[in-house]
């Protein structure tokens, strides 16, 4: 979250895309939500912390990231094939982290050189490597 707030695109782009989603969810669930103003939220960070203290059972946005981080202990207990895709140029999430995940029977991680954080659009009209990547490991 931090690192995305370091880059103007992708701050403003999961801020926009962000804000359009929550904007959904309030206006289908009003007797649930009510998020105030999400225009004047001006870091994903600053969105962040305001939905983990405000509709999570979180205590702290730091217990929060917690959950997000995956050691060597959590990747051993898996038993089902799992395949990680990165690529090299994701400007959030360092490829380094992925050179240390454990080489497991079930687990395949896949460095792609790019596809940035959660992209690999190869089309103007987002065709995904992801999605035929995915078709291929479901058939």
């Amino acid at each position: 979250t931090i690192k995305m707030d370091t880059h103007p695109f992708l701050r403003s782009y999961f801020l926009k895309s962000w804000s359009a989603s929550l904007q959904k969810k309030a206006n289908r669930f009003p007797h649930l939500y009510s998020f105030g103003q999400l225009s004047s939220f001006t870091t994903v960070m600053d969105l962040t912390k305001e939905m983990v203290l405000g509709y999570s059972e979180f205590k702290s946005v730091e217990d929060y990231f917690l959950t997000y981080t995956l050691d060597s202990k959590f990747f051993r207990k898996i038993k089902t094939p799992v395949t990680i895709l990165t690529s090299s140029d994701d400007p959030v999430i360092p490829v380094s982290d992925f050179y240390q995940v454990p080489i497991l029977p079930f687990l395949e991680v896949i460095v792609e050189k790019k596809g940035g954080h959660c992209g690999f659009i190869e089309t103007w009209d987002r065709k995904s490597y992801f999605m035929r990547l995915m078709k291929r490991k479901l058939s």
